[in-house]
Parts: C-alpha cells; sequence; structure tokens
C-alpha cells in the first residue's frame, strides 16, 4: 500500500531542491510519481537532479524579490509548496549585529514569507492546496551561537499560523512547519557539532516524510501546526549530556 497515494500527479515546488532535505524530497516525490518542480540558487545541480528526475527546474534566488517575481511568473498553478531553503552560521553574542543577524533572519524567515505572498497574489496554489515551511530545534533547544538562527526558524510557526488565520478559511490552502535537528547535508557540515552530542547528525533518508504526510490528503485537518522530527530535541533538552 502506498501511504501517500494522493500525490501522484500533483505539482509540488520544492524550494531548495539542489542538495539536502531538498533534494532528498524532490527525489521520493518521483518516485511516488508526483511532479517536483525544482528551485534554488545552484542552477548545475538544478539541471542535473532535474534530468535525473525527468521533471523541470528554476533557478532561483530567494532573497531576490525579483527572482521570485519572475518564478512565480513562470510556474503553473501549484497543489503544494515546500520551502526547504535556509542557511545556518554561528554568531557569538558580541558579535550580533546587523550585517551579522540580517542574512540569517532573510533567507530563513523573510524570503519565504515573500515567496508566498507572491504566489498567493498569483493565484498559484489551489484551494486546499498545502504550503510547508521547514524550521529546526534550535528554536527550542539553543545549541550555542544560534541566535539569529533560532530567531528566524522560531518565527516560521507564527508566519504559519497568521496565514491559517488570513487566508485558509476563504481557499482552504493549509500552513504547517516541519521541524528538523542537524540533517546530514551540506549545510549542517559546515556546523562543527560537538564531541559530547548524544544523538549525532540525522539521516537525510527520513528527511521527506513530514512534508510527504503534511502536503497530502492524510494530514487534510493539520493546519497551522509544527510537525518535529528531531529525535525529541523539542523538548527543550541541551544537545550535549
Amino acid at each position: 500500500m502506498n501511504f501517500f497515494e494522493d500525490l501522484e500527479n500533483k505539482t509540488i515546488l520544492v524550494m531548495g531542491a539542489s542538495q539536502g532535505i531538498g533534494r532528498q524530497l524532490s527525489s521520493d516525490l518521483a518516485k511516488l510519481k508526483a511532479r517536483p518542480l525544482l528551485s534554488s540558487r545552484n542552477k548545475e545541480k538544478l539541471k542535473e537532479l532535474a534530468q535525473e528526475l525527468n521533471t523541470n527546474y528554476y533557478a532561483c534566488d530567494i532573497n531576490d524579490d525579483e527572482s521570485i517575481k519572475h518564478l512565480v511568473q513562470e510556474l503553473p498553478v501549484l497543489d503544494a509548496v515546500c520551502v526547504v531553503s535556509g542557511i545556518v552560521k554561528l554568531v557569538p553574542p558580541k558579535m550580533l549585529q546587523r550585517k551579522t543577524i540580517e542574512p540569517q533572519i532573510t533567507t530563513n524567515l523573510t524570503s519565504p514569507m515573500s515567496l508566498i505572498g507572491h504566489l498567493l497574489k498569483s493565484k498559484k496554489i489551489k484551494d486546499s492546496g498545502s504550503v510547508v515551511l521547514t524550521s529546526a530545534a534550535a528554536r527550542l533547544c539553543h545549541p550555542p551561537c544560534t541566535a539569529p538562527y533560532a530567531a528566524a526558524k522560531m518565527g516560521l510557526l507564527g508566519l504559519a499560523r497568521s496565514l491559517v488565520a488570513d487566508v485558509s478559511f476563504s481557499n482552504k490552502i493549509r500552513f504547517n512547519v516541519a521541524s528538523f535537528d542537524y540533517v546530514e547535508s551540506d549545510m549542517s557540515n559546515s556546523v562543527e557539532v560537538n564531541d559530547k552530542d548524544i544523538i549525532g547528525v540525522s539521516p537525510v533518508d527520513y528527511s521527506s516524510l513530514p512534508f510527504l504526510f503534511l502536503i497530502s490528503q492524510r494530514s487534510k485537518w493539520i493546519n497551522g501546526q509544527m510537525i518535529a522530527a528531531d529525535a525529541g530535541r523539542m523538548l527543550g533538552k541541551s544537545r550535549y549530556a
């Protein structure tokens, strides 16, 4: 039995598709006979993956509104949107200033908000569609030097719930959040994991499941919620023993 059989032939935009969670999600959607549309800044990686999955790709800088506008103009009407794009950089408290704060707030919070706004304005998300944003356990378990990252990721749940209040009751589009700990990827590899970490880096193979569930009809009564696939770190425990 295919638990996500209703995703077959669905058109799903994956932002941040060129690596890590986004790449895994795109591959798994293709296996389910969905139609993943791939987007990120890395055109070469996108092209390679699009050829592998026999689908379309759209190079887009999510931090550039003009690039977003061009993307939205090119896109067909979507059944679902999964925003996986993100960055993490460690910033010691004494180095917190606009130039160290704003890149992470922009990429992880402001840009997804802008993308959704453009998609809604252009009516590119079907009624009863689904949007899934990507948060992180850092919002609660507070790894060292992650204040900008944690603040941005915490903001995504507020964004989702505000959009539910503003949008869901008129056109039934659902907005939810999938939250992860460090998942094996180029991004997580750029952050040193403490030797005392009690769980380690999560394998990327399982990272698609929250997205697949939240964009499928299996979750049609779930709206404005966060699903955590973070090995229990949402409990607020330290990553370190």
